[in-house]
């Protein structure tokens, strides 16, 4: 974004959602959807700005995939998501059935991230699949589930956008 951030205001997710923005149901406002699990109004915001007056509303907000914190990036073992690790490694169903993140591929070995590193029917899968060793991270069930999420949002050619209700934790200068 071109604009300025929102000086001494660290825009964060206070909670992510699960939906996403293509799955709402569209209102006669423009940017504004609404979302049938919670029975909330989702407000676009194209802007820390946008986003902040939102959060101090108590408002959903869906925003552009990075308009948030840094701290809010998803990340295993401090690499951030290799999204051509989905389309050249592993597919992402696969990742979502046996619940792992691939990570890297050096040579003959791949790594992933697993919450079970003893589910031997992924690891046996990955093997057949992409002809590799497998080394196992050991990773939260939350983590695997928020990096899942973040790669089939960014795999897909849906509007690049992430839900949730935002904190503002200061007001703006």
């Amino acid at each position: 974004m071109a604009e300025k951030p929102i000086q001494n205001c660290h825009v964060r997710f206070q909670f992510k959602c699960p939906m996403q923005w293509d799955a709402l149901q569209e209102t006669a406002e423009a940017g504004v959807r609404w979302c049938g699990s919670c029975h909330k109004r989702v407000y676009l915001s194209q802007s820390t700005q946008e986003a902040a007056q939102h959060a101090r509303a108590g408002h959903c907000v869906a925003v552009p995939v990075g308009l948030v914190s840094p701290k809010d990036s998803i990340q295993l073992h401090g690499r951030e998501l290799d999204l051509d690790m989905f389309r050249r490694v592993v597919p992402l169903e696969l990742a979502r059935k046996h619940s792992l993140v691939p990570l890297s591929r050096v040579g003959s070995t791949l790594t992933v991230a697993m919450s079970d590193p003893t589910h031997s029917h992924a690891i046996d899968d990955l093997k057949f699949l992409t002809g590799c060793n497998v080394e196992v991270k050991l990773a939260s069930p939350q983590d695997i589930l928020e990096a899942l999420e973040r790669a089939e949002l960014e795999l897909s050619r849906i509007p690049n956008v992430e839900l949730g209700v935002m904190a503002c934790e200061e007001e703006p200068e």
